[in-house]
């Protein structure tokens, strides 16, 4: 067990020195060439790790004030040290999170060196006596059960939170509190883009704060929201079902204050055109028609089985039941192309065209949306000049609402 003990510290202490050093690299160029060797010592730390969390259990003479610490910063970076990844930037917290763990390596070692007279590592009269217990053991696999669920939920909650921030390019974070949207704004000379992350359903909050910081300073908005003026699609996509069944409100209900205007609109619109409105509302998104048929025929299933049911419950359900089904004949590729990509490719036309002819320009679209438009953004040489976070879902809140609806429901 001893010298288990020691091979897993000495790699865990190499790997945080090798990680530090790196990331000291990385601040000061654009790559390392420690990468490779610090991928490597992590896998090994990381499979080590096992057999060393199992001799806690079984060998009542480790340390656990040493092992612990190290075993549960191990578990913490398999998660990318969630939540930092969502709070800052990564070459900002990379080296403050190596020295951490040098530091959990070095300073037992240091202590224990001085605590005997010399020895390095965990000296062989530390280990002595009988090394195994039940009480011990019994004592370990309950501590274990009890916690198994917190460290379950940390893993499923992080490992969502951190695919939501990746998916859309840190314009959605999930936090245990609720659902956060970004905001960002661009400016490019006297030239502003607003890219606002926007979710189905939200606080009414929510959307009341997205309509009252809309500028009113030679302006357009290129909103989301496809046509569908063939019918194509047969069943509406209303999310106020499923919106009402958790006391929030959905986006349908989402009133701009300016005037519409079609395409050919905004291209007359000039500088020195005053504006007849406060803002000018374009629907800058695709028709239905353009889509693949199968992506079509993926939407139907949408609004007839998921959101055309009375719960959520019963939807996720009858939309999953249909997915399994049908799935051999469903393409992901092309229905991402349509309702995901191609629309993209609308809005960043109509945000060109637009930049001709207005001073600001806001795009309210879903926050998967934004990486793609946000690129375009950037392309045209804007540069990022502030962004700021609102709670479109307030979890608690969400909470007590539901229960009090369910509690008028059942009287």
């Amino acid at each position: 067990m001893r010298r288990i003990a020691n091979i897993f510290w000495i790699l865990f202490l190499c790997a945080g020195i090798v990680s530090l050093l790196n990331a000291i690299v990385l601040l000061l160029a654009t790559s390392s060439p420690l990468s490779a060797m610090r991928s490597i010592l992590a896998l090994l730390v990381g499979l080590a790790a096992i057999p060393m969390y199992l001799c806690l259990g079984i060998d009542k003479r480790l340390p656990k004030w040493i092992f612990l610490p190290q075993l549960l910063f191990i578990f913490w970076s398999l998660f990318d040290l969630w939540p930092l990844p969502l709070m800052f930037e990564r070459a900002h917290y990379m080296v403050p999170a190596a020295l951490v763990q040098v530091l959990l390596g070095a300073a037992p070692l240091f202590y224990l060196k001085k605590k005997s007279g010399g020895q390095w590592l965990l000296p062989a009269d530390m280990i002595s006596g009988p090394f195994f217990g039940w009480k011990h053991s019994v004592t370990f696999f309950i501590a274990n059960v009890i916690i198994s669920p917190l460290v379950l939920g940390y893993m499923v909650f992080s490992f969502a939170s951190i695919q939501l921030y990746e998916q859309s390019g840190g314009f959605a974070r999930l936090w245990p509190s609720g659902l956060q949207m970004t905001e960002k704004t661009y400016r490019r000379a006297d030239k502003e883009i607003h890219l606002t992350g926007m979710i189905h359903i939200a606080d009414q909050a929510y959307y009341d704060q997205v309509l009252d910081s809309l500028s009113s300073d030679r302006t357009i908005v290129l909103a989301e929201g496809v046509s569908d003026e063939d019918r194509l699609l047969t069943y509406r996509f209303n999310y106020g079902n499923l919106a009402r069944g958790l006391g929030l409100t959905s986006q349908d209900t989402l009133v701009y204050g300016g005037r519409m205007i079609a395409p050919e609109e905004m291209q007359s619109t000039t500088p020195s055109t005053p504006m007849d409105a406060d803002y000018h509302i374009l629907r800058a998104d695709m028709y239905v028609k353009a889509f693949h048929p199968k992506t079509i025929e993926f939407l139907n299933i949408i609004g007839e089985q998921f959101l055309g049911s009375d719960s959520l419950a019963e939807g996720l359900h009858n939309y999953l039941t249909w997915i399994k089904k049908n799935s051999p004949e469903i393409t992901t590729e092309e229905i991402m192309m349509d309702i995901l990509h191609k629309r993209n490719r609308e809005v960043i036309h109509r945000m060109r065209q637009a930049l001709d002819h207005y001073d600001t320009i806001i795009i309210p679209w879903g926050a998967l949306h934004m990486p793609e438009i946000e690129a375009a953004v950037l392309k045209k040489h804007f540069r990022l000049v502030e962004s700021r976070q609102r709670t479109s879902i307030d979890f608690k809140k969400m909470l007590h609402t539901y229960r009090s609806r369910r509690g008028k429901d059942q009287k």
